[in-house]
């Protein structure tokens, strides 16, 4: 979770108030991206993905709206048509599957960010200068076990303060997780859920 919140909060890729967001894919990591994201004030937050599912559970707190791409003619289209700009501001890329690692780059705005949040592991094969140098798009990895554990001179969003600022938004009700559970069970019948 505390993932997240480096993404959320890295001045370098921080959603600035008003900046348009694409999630891709809306598993739980998704879900958690766009609740932060608006809660740093994002507008509108298009969340993406093939479940009608996540898509339902993403409109209730998480996104303004929710898009299938097998429902559309043009995903890029429809993006645009919703977004102030060319594109989203920031895309968030949460499925971690490197063939959906091209078209989520293109969803992103003329000088937009990708963040690289589902950690896509293998090759992505995408027309880099197509897709991202003539676009000027910034591509930013998230991953969170860099980050140091306590208090560091050069970097203020250590684990544990990462992890302090998820409880009090939890605490305060600003983060709400309910609506994500699905199942409850006792650890010996987990196997049982799937």
């Amino acid at each position: 979770m505390e993932h997240l919140l480096r993404i959320a909060l890295d001045p370098s890729i921080s959603h600035e108030l008003g900046a348009s967001v694409v999630v891709f894919g809306l598993g739980l990591v998704g879900q958690l991206c766009g609740q932060l994201a608006r809660l740093c004030g994002a507008t509108p937050i298009i969340g993406v993905d093939l479940d009608e599912f996540r898509i339902d559970r993403a409109s209730q707190r998480a996104c303004d709206t929710g898009i299938n791409p097998t429902n559309v003619a043009d995903l890029r289209q429809e993006i645009v048509d919703r977004c102030p700009e060319d594109g989203a501001n920031i895309v968030l890329e949460c499925t971690g599957l490197p063939r959906v690692f091209p078209q989520a780059t293109g969803l992103a705005c003329l000088g937009g960010k990708l963040v690289a949040v589902g950690s896509p592991r293998g090759t992505v094969d995408m027309d880099f200068l197509q897709d991202v140098h003539l676009r000027e798009v910034s591509i930013h990895g998230a991953h969170q076990p860099k980050t140091p554990e306590d208090d560091h001179i050069y970097y203020r969003w250590t684990k544990t303060r990462e992890r302090a600022l998820v409880l009090r938004l939890m605490a305060a009700g600003r983060l709400p997780l309910s609506h994500l559970v699905t199942h409850e069970s006792v650890p010996h019948e987990c196997q049982e859920l799937r």
